[in-house]
């Protein structure tokens, strides 16, 4: 969704964008190689976190040379869909978003607590302590990037100056320099809403405080902090439980928490996320470890205030005491205390939303990440 709004944005500057992805999509071309599910399944090992190998081989820089572009702009290229060895084949020169840490790793997309990529990589804690060792998956995957990428090779560029730090800090990338441009969005679409007119659309009760919670795999993957927010959620008094409602997006599934849940399932166009948003209160993001979070600004859009742990780049968007409130990571008690003051002063959390709009208005417009982007490329091409 990143990568598409900005295809938007460009194209609303005059650039000529070709969005290539490798499914077919109403605003996009689908690159003709082997099956999602084929080449996902051809990449895929076991591992305790989000791991991607993509050692795969596939003709698929010939068939992005045979668009003859001046720039190759890479985003999200696991599960095998950009081979390693395909991205030094693309001759035109390349600006790369890193949407997380996979280019700086041997395999894994948030390394967490290990630092093996500042060195390279291997006993890799992502995979089975069986296949764990000093030469194991993740430290020929990272040898293999290390041969393929000679220095200066990308312009890179990172949503965070969080995530741009991390990048920096690998044997990879030591010390290359990372140009900081958050994401966009259409701040026309994502708006604040009449309330009760969406909660009455999404079917969501009138009378309570709605606290949001959504993203991909929002209940499954760790990383996303669903069991820190349900925890959170216990620990708040009767009288302020009573009052509140949680609602799901990302999962179409209720899942069992303290407070009644509502799960809205999956969306993927940004009006019916516009409509979500506004009909809820709060906005929590209990990522224990995250980049620049989109939901995050799709929510500030829409008038939420946001509540979370204070991880990556999340601080980054989010102003602690302007237009949210931010704890340690993993501090569960101090996030219920935090979503407590939400619901108990309605002023604060009209305020606070309200400073969330004018900040997305001002800094996370598409239409100044693509004047970034527009300018980036120009300098690529004059230094090509």
């Amino acid at each position: 969704m990143a990568a598409l709004r900005l295809h938007r944005g460009l194209k609303s500057l005059g650039t000529e964008s070709v969005f290539l992805t490798s499914e077919p999509h109403p605003e996009a071309r689908a690159l003709a190689q082997t099956p999602k599910w084929t080449w996902r399944k051809e990449n895929k090992v076991p591992a305790t976190r989000y791991f991607s190998t993509n050692l795969k081989q596939s003709h698929l820089a010939k068939q992005v040379r045979n668009y003859r572009p001046d720039i190759v702009h890479l985003h999200w290229i696991g599960d095998g869909f950009v081979p390693i060895e395909s991205i030094a084949e693309f001759e035109a020169p390349i600006v790369w978003t890193q949407h997380d840490a996979w280019a700086a790793t041997g395999g894994c997309h948030y390394p967490g607590t290990c630092r093996n990529f500042e060195v390279a990589c291997g006993c890799c804690p992502a995979l089975p302590p069986e296949l764990q060792a000093k030469n194991d998956l993740s430290h020929r995957i990272w040898n293999l990037k290390n041969a393929r990428w000679p220095k200066r090779t990308f312009s890179l560029v990172s949503p965070s100056a969080w995530l741009a730090r991390e990048i920096q800090s690998s044997q990879l990338f030591k010390n290359e320099p990372v140009d900081i441009i958050p994401y966009g969005l259409d701040t026309e679409v994502f708006r604040p809403r009449d309330k009760k007119a969406a909660r009455e659309i999404l079917g969501l009760p009138p009378d309570r405080f709605l606290i949001l919670f959504g993203a991909v795999a929002a209940t499954t993957d760790k990383r996303k902090g669903f069991a820190e927010l349900c925890q959170a959620l216990q620990t708040l008094p009767a009288p302020i439980a009573e009052r509140c409602v949680a609602v799901v997006f990302g999962d179409s599934v209720a899942p069992p928490m303290a407070l009644p849940c509502i799960a809205l399932g999956r969306f993927q166009d940004d009006l019916s996320l516009s409509v979500i948003y506004s009909a809820c209160d709060l906005f929590v993001i209990p990522s224990l470890e995250d980049n620049f979070p989109n939901t995050v600004l799709e929510a500030m859009a829409c008038g939420l205030p946001v509540a979370g742990f204070a991880v990556g780049g999340i601080p980054e968007a989010v102003r602690h005491g302007e237009n949210g409130l931010l704890v340690p990571p993993g501090d569960v008690q101090a996030l219920a205390q935090q979503i407590e003051a939400f619901v108990l002063d309605a002023n604060m959390t009209a305020h606070f939303g309200a400073r969330s709009r004018e900040r997305a208005v001002s800094e996370f417009a598409s239409s100044t990440q693509a004047q970034k982007y527009h300018k980036l490329y120009k300098d690529v091409l004059r230094k090509a």
